[in-house]
């Protein structure tokens, strides 16, 4: 559900490397109840930790945080739960509807928007219409057109589109944008 936290009926990820340069190289990988103990780092020091994504099972699969960090206390375990979400590639095109015709429009502004409007992630279509955009945690979105390009380059506002991410790749239906006509100016 990609809230970062570890919910009841979520599953614990097994084999999962742990890079810090505090670990041995054995015993960098978690168990099969998804836990590793890391010995061996010194007190009242910073150490840092990363979850090593290229050894992920999924690889939809990415760490919600690129690095984390504990400085250790003798005598104090640490319990820390390193969120892993799942995103997505979406990928859709943008095209200039002209009667039947419909050209490519290159360098759009696409935004990827949650329910309270903050900009999860942005790309631009490329020469042929289309857009890529990556790594976008699973959840509901809206695509949203960059309204002063659109207004500036004279097309008709289209409304937001709503999307739910919900596995690895997802396909957005294409976008067709109309020239204002002279009278809407």
């Amino acid at each position: 559900n990609a809230n970062s936290l570890f919910d009841e009926g979520e599953e614990v990820l097994q084999n999962v490397k742990i890079k810090t340069p505090s670990i041995n190289e054995k015993n960098q990988y978690t168990n099969e109840d998804g836990e590793l103990v890391v010995t061996g780092i010194s007190p009242y020091e910073l150490s840092v930790f990363k979850v090593d994504v290229d050894k992920l099972e999924d690889i939809s699969y990415i760490s919600a945080d690129e690095e984390f960090g504990y400085v250790p206390r003798p005598g104090y375990c640490k319990y820390i739960d390193i969120p892993i979400i799942q995103v997505a590639d979406i990928e859709g095109s943008i095209f200039n509807n002209i009667g039947k015709k419909n050209l490519p429009l290159r360098g759009i502004i696409v935004r990827i928007v949650d329910s309270n409007g903050k900009e999860i992630k942005r790309g631009l279509t490329e020469s042929d219409g289309g857009f890529m955009i990556s790594s976008v945690p699973y959840g509901k979105y809206k695509i949203k057109l960059d309204d002063e390009q659109i207004k500036k380059l004279r097309y008709e506002k289209i409304s937001d589109i709503e999307i739910n991410v919900d596995e690895p790749y997802k396909d957005v239906p294409s976008i067709k944008l109309k020239k204002m006509k002279s009278s809407d100016n």
